[in-house]
C-alpha cells in the first residue's frame, strides 16, 4: 500500500518545484523588464530635457564688498556659474556644448543654455535680477542714401571720403572679396594700428586691415568666423568706408 500511494508524490513535488522556479523566472524577467522599461523612459526624458535647451540671458546682482573679488575673468566666471543649476557629471558628458555662453563682465549678468524650468528655478534664486531668452533682431539694409551721402556735394566730400580714419563696425562679419574693399591705391595701415586679422590670415589688406569674430554660442550664427553669412555686415562696411564700385 505504501508503493501504491506513495507513488505521485515525487511527480507532485517536481512539478511543484518547476512551478515556483517558473514563477521566480517570470518574477525576475517581469522585474528587469520594468527596470528596464523605467531607465529607457528616464534616458528618454534626459534627452527630451538637454533637446530643448535655449540661450537665456540673466542679470545678477553684484557681489557685495568683501564676499569675492572680480580682479581676473576666472572670478567672474566663478560668480555667473554659482547662479546656474547643478549639472551631474553624466549630463554634462552628454551635451555637446557648455551650458555657460558668455560672462559678461561690463554688465552684470551672463548667457547660459538653459531649459525652461531651470530658467523658472533660477528665477527665484536670491541676487538674480532677471532671466529673458535671447532675441533675434531682423538688420535692415539701407542704401548711402538713406545717411544723405553725395560723392559729389556735403560731408562725404568735405572730409576728403574719410581719408585716414579707421572705422570699426560690429556686425554679422565682412565679405572680403567683395569689389568695395579692392585695396589698390590704398596706403598701408597707421603705424598705430595694433589689430588682428582672423579671416584665414590672407584676406585681409591695405582695406580691410583687421577683422576678428565673438560668436561664441547664439542661435542664428554658427560659424565662429569673420566671414559674412548675412550680407548685412558687407552692406554696412563698404557704405562706411568702402572704395567706389
Amino acid at each position: 500500500m505504501r508503493n501504491k500511494i506513495s507513488g505521485p508524490f515525487p511527480i507532485i513535488e517536481v512539478m511543484f518545484i518547476f512551478l515556483v522556479t517558473f514563477m521566480l523566472k517570470l518574477s525576475s524577467s517581469s522585474s528587469s523588464s520594468s527596470s528596464s522599461s523605467s531607465s529607457s523612459s528616464s534616458q528618454e526624458k534626459e534627452a527630451a530635457s538637454l533637446s530643448n535647451l535655449g540661450t537665456y540671458i540673466f542679470y545678477v546682482n553684484k557681489p557685495e564688498e568683501g564676499t569675492t573679488t572680480m580682479q581676473t575673468d576666472e572670478d567672474l566666471l566663478d560668480w555667473h556659474s554659482a547662479f546656474l543649476p547643478v549639472i551631474s557629471i553624466d549630463e554634462s558628458s552628454k551635451q555637446h556644448q557648455p551650458r555657460m555662453v558668455y560672462s559678461y563682465r561690463h554688465i552684470p549678468g551672463s548667457a547660459a543654455r538653459l531649459t525652461a524650468e531651470e530658467v523658472e528655478n533660477m528665477g527665484k534664486k536670491d541676487g538674480v535680477i532677471s532671466v529673458r531668452p535671447e532675441k533675434l533682431f531682423t538688420m535692415q539694409t539701407h542704401s548711402p542714401q538713406f545717411l544723405g551721402l553725395n560723392q559729389e556735394k556735403g560731408l562725404w566730400k568735405d572730409s576728403n571720403f574719410g581719408k585716414g580714419v579707421i572705422i570699426g563696425v560690429l556686425d554679422s562679419g565682412i565679405y572680403p572679396n567683395h569689389p568695395s574693399f579692392d585695396d589698390q591705391e590704398m596706403p598701408p595701415p597707421p603705424a598705430r594700428w595694433k589689430g588682428k586679422c582672423e579671416l584665414n590670415g590672407t584676406s585681409c589688406n591695405n582695406k580691410i586691415i583687421g577683422a576678428r569674430s565673438f560668436q561664441s554660442g547664439g542661435r542664428y550664427l554658427r560659424v565662429d568666423s569673420p566671414h559674412d553669412e548675412v550680407g548685412h555686415g558687407t552692406h554696412t562696411a563698404s557704405t562706411a568706408a568702402g572704395g567706389m564700385a
